[in-house]
């Protein structure tokens, strides 16, 4: 054995011993979500993280490159900025990409002291808002400083409200002003949530009337959600192309996609897939637009067509299909 197998070899017992005494009971993600689960799971999840983190870094110098090379002129639409975000924009990186690469820096500098003045308007939708606020993201300390405790989530008190909570809620208040239309609609509290984790109040808002106005379909988010069951019966017809499988399965059990991918596209996935995961398709939803949200559906259910098939076929009533169908799709979200 030379000395570098030697070298290696105790840097991998130095890290199963770190995994070993490491607090599994107040592990998070890289984005500050707390990671539930049996211990073999967790700590295959810390080891996964490291390697994740060593090419994240190798990203980043990337990146670092490329803005470097641009840093006088408007980032060019090429094969080589298109590649690099969807390998992924860096976390340091990401505040600034997303408001430059989607338009909403622009618009936020179109509008200034919109915002505040927004702010001072009123919508009869404002108490929907506060029903769903506090559900928002309860596995992240910056949306429920309780998440750590014994505490129902959903039953936090509002003593226990955080500075990202009130921020979300001017937020939200201020996009129904915008758009009494519209007003609000279940799933932007998720949308807006994950921004405000990756950029400030104002940025977030414009961020979200940008992604609302310019990147989404028409009426993607409104009461009706006819922009979304749009994109639904788009993904139906992708199926039987794409993923036939998926889409016997889906008729075998009786139910149609809106029961299973209606909260995908209302919600980005933020509730669906893993942080990390999520981040990377916002990356492409912010820059590419929403055909983005149907790639991502398509690949989730190719992924799924197997499990989601031997589920339907093993059933021994309809109940049984569907729930076996429910939980082979959620096992490739994961």
């Amino acid at each position: 054995m030379n000395c570098v197998t030697i070298c290696k070899s105790k840097i991998q017992d130095d890290e199963d011993e770190n995994i070993e005494t490491a607090d599994l009971d107040h592990l998070t993600d890289l984005n500050g979500f707390r990671i539930k689960g049996e211990r073999a799971f967790l700590t295959d999840y810390i080891r996964w993280e490291r390697c994740y983190r060593i090419n994240r870094d190798k990203q980043e110098i990337k990146w670092n490159i490329f803005l470097k090379d641009h840093q006088n002129e408007m980032f060019p639409k090429n094969k080589r900025l298109k590649s690099l975000i969807r390998k992924g924009i860096p976390s340091s990186l990401r505040s600034k990409l997303w408001m430059d690469l989607s338009g909403a820096t622009r618009k936020k500098l179109k509008n200034p002291e919109v915002y505040s003045k927004l702010l001072e308007g009123h919508h009869e939708i404002f108490s929907q808002i506060e029903l769903d606020l506090h559900r928002t993201y309860p596995d992240h300390p910056k949306f429920n400083s309780a998440c750590f405790e014994m505490i129902d989530p959903f039953c936090t008190a509002i003593s226990l409200e955080t500075s990202l909570t009130q921020a979300l809620r001017r937020i939200l208040r201020a996009f129904a002003v915008r758009h009494p239309h519209i007003g609000y609609c279940q799933g932007m509290n998720c949308l807006a949530g994950a921004m405000l984790l990756n950029v400030d109040e104002e940025s977030a808002f414009w961020l979200l009337c940008t992604l609302m106005e310019d990147i989404l379909p028409p009426d993607y988010l409104s009461d009706k959600l006819i922009g979304c069951r749009i994109d639904l019966m788009v993904l139906d017809e992708l199926l039987l192309i794409y993923a036939p499988g998926a889409s016997r399965a889906l008729s075998v059990a009786g139910v149609g996609l809106d029961l299973l991918a209606i909260e995908w596209l209302i919600c980005g996935f933020t509730r669906s897939l893993p942080s990390e995961t999520t981040l990377r398709v916002w990356d492409c939803l912010l820059t590419e637009g929403s055909k983005t949200l149907l790639r991502v559906a398509l690949a989730l259910l190719r992924n799924a067509q197997g499990s989601m098939c031997a589920a339907a076929a093993a059933a021994t009533r309809p109940g049984v299909a569907v729930e076996g169908v429910a939980e082979g799709l959620q096992a490739a979200a994961r």
